[in-house]
């Protein structure tokens, strides 16, 4: 079918959310396999990069997105094509590249954000909130109107850019319920206020606050000479058979994974920093070289892990001091 010819709405129909979410997975395994061959031939590049490589990412995504999603393509992704659907607009004509990559604009900033590392600023409000709100508020409104929203199958993405994603068996259109953008902006907001809310449960919404102590640690850990990024998690999460664990997730500027003074050095930092040190079960120190674009990684690592007084033995007095 030519691209510059309307697409009968009798001929086509909105696509169905399992179809959809299958089309995607199907497009980050691809996109996957792709950054994982240029990871083979530019891994040094890639890993000089560091915490800029997600940006890079971000940037082959888009421009996959942006160009098989439209006319210039046949209007849908790989994954898309495979089951039957393309993305059209409200005119039924296949979209520009400049409004395709605006679609792949709000499914991006939360796919690419989420453990992104961040400066140390993006921890603490107001940045906190709006990162909050960029990532699990933009991908559950996303996922809530996918779901839900029967009548088009408009994703947020998909209402933002006034265009559908249509398939031969799908239902036909409707005009969506005005009441979805009311529930969507409510997702958003409360994805924002959530990293004031000290007494959230640990669970999905866990990694969106960061108590002051832990952006200290951070911060000390940072300003390692040999430290490229550290982050520092103590959630349910991460108690293995009900022990309590800090775990300690350290990217370093080297290939020196084995260094036993770096394991010490980190340790004590927490240590210094954990006002409970003593309740603590297990302290895990991960160290790991390696590079992160979003849609693929390659890392190589060591970890050690450790109960309170063992890591106390190991470093002796120094254990309270820097």
């Amino acid at each position: 079918m030519d691209d510059e010819t309307p697409t009968s709405s009798q001929t086509l129909r909105v696509a169905g959310a399992p179809r959809r979410m299958l089309a995607f997975v199907l497009d980050v395994l691809l996109l996957g396999v792709l950054g994982s061959v240029l990871g083979g031939v530019f891994a040094d590049f890639f890993t000089s990069l560091g915490a800029w490589g997600r940006l890079l990412g971000f940037a082959i995504a888009a421009v996959y997105f942006a160009l098989l999603d439209s006319r210039v393509a046949l209007g849908g992704s790989i994954g898309k094509l495979v089951l039957g659907l393309r993305v059209v607009g409200r005119d039924g004509r296949a979209l520009s590249p400049l409004r395709a990559l605006l679609r792949f604009v709000p499914v991006g900033i939360p796919y690419f954000l989420h453990d992104a590392h961040l400066p140390l600023a993006a921890l603490r409000m107001p940045w906190r909130a709006l990162d909050a709100a960029a990532v699990s508020g933009l991908a559950l409104a996303g996922l809530y109107l996918l779901v839900f929203n029967r009548a088009s199958r408009q994703a947020l993405h998909d209402l933002l850019c006034a265009c559908r994603v249509v398939h031969r068996a799908g239902t036909p259109e409707r005009r969506p319920w005005r009441g979805h953008y009311a529930v969507c902006a409510l997702i958003v907001l409360f994805a924002a206020l959530a990293p004031l809310r000290p007494s959230l449960p640990d669970g999905f919404l866990a990694h969106i606050r960061t108590p002051a102590p832990t952006i200290e640690m951070q911060a000390a850990l940072r300003s390692q000479p040999w430290v490229e990024y550290a982050s520092v998690r103590r959630s349910a999460a991460l108690r293995y058979f009900g022990a309590d664990v800090l775990a300690m997730s350290v990217r370093v500027v080297d290939r020196n994974l084995g260094a036993p003074e770096r394991f010490e050095q980190a340790a004590r930092t927490a240590l210094l920093f954990t006002d409970d040190a003593d309740a603590l079960d297990m302290i895990s120190v991960t160290l790991s070289y390696g590079y992160d674009i979003g849609i693929a990684d390659r890392a190589v690592s060591r970890s050690q892990s450790h109960s309170v007084a063992e890591w106390r033995a190991l470093i002796g007095p120094s254990a309270y001091a820097i």
